[in-house]
């Protein structure tokens, strides 16, 4: 039987690990270690998991290092067949090892990543992925594009071996699930399976980076992938940002500094999408355009 190590960053989630850490330890499908990187915490969340889950290894960073590099720390010091990573804020259904394995196997692939649940804290809500068409080639702008996609970290496992060719990109603090998704994508097979078994928490927790607007690692994201996606896909992405700037009530520097990241490509995109970065730049609202991405046969 293969053997599966957990990986799970954390960072001032004193309240919510716990929560994670037992989803690790119900699997049906038992990891044969689970380890918490513990990256830079100062709430106790160290001794609080140490005396609650003795079996649980830690590894601890005394300054906060940012999620990429706690989960390469944790990946190397691993000894699983497979990587399964989890955020501290999240949880996994009981199945979710013993499907992913399964998977892996089955389809003699080097990764997986599967659709999930969103929990608000009200209600838990499938997200119903538009996946029809996604492979090898169509994956990164499936992940950027103007369709209902997504690749998230507490979603990915991996043959370990194969992770460690490539890992998370240390110098991001955004974006980093789509772009490991997008780089180990390109040396090996990483495929999608629709069966749920990841629950994402929101709004829990004030310090998820997902949460929060980066326009600068927005910016080197897009750079550095730039060729593995099509012009379309960067504008909506661009888009998306700016969108999400503007309900979140960000300075209208930040979402300019999204809409330039729309202004890189506009050039190559259709004329409807031309015609859309001039509405916005006129002074349309962003929110108002972005909502006309449903209309997918129009775009």
């Amino acid at each position: 039987m293969r053997q599966v190590s957990v990986v799970i960053p954390s960072f001032n989630r004193l309240r919510q690990v716990g929560r994670a850490i037992e989803s690790a330890f119900r699997q049906t499908y038992q990891p044969f270690e689970v380890i918490l990187v513990d990256d830079g915490s100062v709430d106790g969340t160290c001794e609080w998991v140490s005396r609650v889950f003795p079996s649980v290894k830690i590894l601890r960073k005394l300054e906060n290092v940012g999620g990429s590099a706690a989960r390469n720390l944790g990946a190397r010091a691993a000894k699983g067949d497979y990587l399964a990573f989890l955020d501290s804020d999240d949880e996994w259904l009981d199945g979710h090892l013993s499907t992913a394995v399964c998977f892996l196997e089955a389809n003699d692939v080097s990764g997986i990543f599967c659709s999930f649940y969103l929990d608000d804290g009200t209600a838990r809500k499938l997200v119903e992925f538009d996946h029809e068409g996604v492979n090898a080639e169509t994956l990164p702008d499936f992940i950027l594009g103007n369709r209902r996609f997504d690749a998230r970290t507490s979603t990915f496992v991996f043959k370990r071996s194969c992770f460690l060719e490539v890992g998370f990109d240390e110098r991001l603090r955004k974006h980093q699930d789509w772009d490991l998704a997008i780089n180990f994508n390109l040396k090996y097979r990483f495929q999608f399976n629709n069966q749920p078994t990841v629950v994402i928490h929101l709004g829990h927790s004030g310090n998820r980076i997902s949460s929060k607007m980066n326009p600068e690692a927005s910016r080197y994201f897009v750079d550095k992938n730039r060729n593995l996606l099509s012009s379309q896909a960067i504008f909506w992405f661009g888009l998306k940002q700016a969108y999400r700037s503007e309900r979140l009530g960000e300075s209208e520097a930040i979402r300019k500094s999204y809409l330039d990241i729309c202004r890189l490509v506009v050039p190559d995109c259709p004329w409807k999408m031309r015609f859309l970065f001039t509405s916005v730049s006129m002074g349309l609202p962003v929110s108002y355009v972005y909502r006309l991405r449903s209309f997918r046969n129009f775009f």
